[in-house]
């Protein structure tokens, strides 16, 4: 989103004014959200979860500072989306970070069931 502002390194910093922004606070209906979920939420508003955007930041941050380590360290990454709005953008992701992607249906088994030939 516009506004990102940039860290010592030249990288950008994510803000909560931009997850706001994109309206990455809105989960699922309340009747399908997992009470396990129910610790990173605010509450519920019209019948959909409100994620809190601090817990999400610092998970974000997280995962990120992961990634760096283990992209730096020669190992790879697998990303992963199955839903068709976010296909494009999984693949582009896969292909701009020369990790591996999978962007269509997951295949049950595809991790744990296989054997080396």
């Amino acid at each position: 989103p516009p506004g990102f502002r940039r860290d010592s390194d030249g990288g950008r910093t994510l803000t909560t004014r931009d997850l706001m922004a994109t309206r990455a606070f809105l989960g699922y209906e309340q009747r399908v959200t997992h009470p396990a979920n129910y610790r990173y939420l605010l509450g519920f508003l019209s019948g959909h979860a409100i994620i809190d955007p601090e817990k999400t930041l610092l998970s974000l941050r997280r995962v990120l500072s992961l990634l760096k380590k283990i992209s730096f360290s020669g190992g790879k990454v697998l990303v992963v989306s199955t839903q068709p709005k976010l296909a494009r953008l999984t693949r582009v992701i896969g292909e701009q970070s020369g990790h591996f992607y999978l962007a269509r249906k997951w295949t049950p088994g595809l991790l744990s069931n296989w054997e080396l030939s």
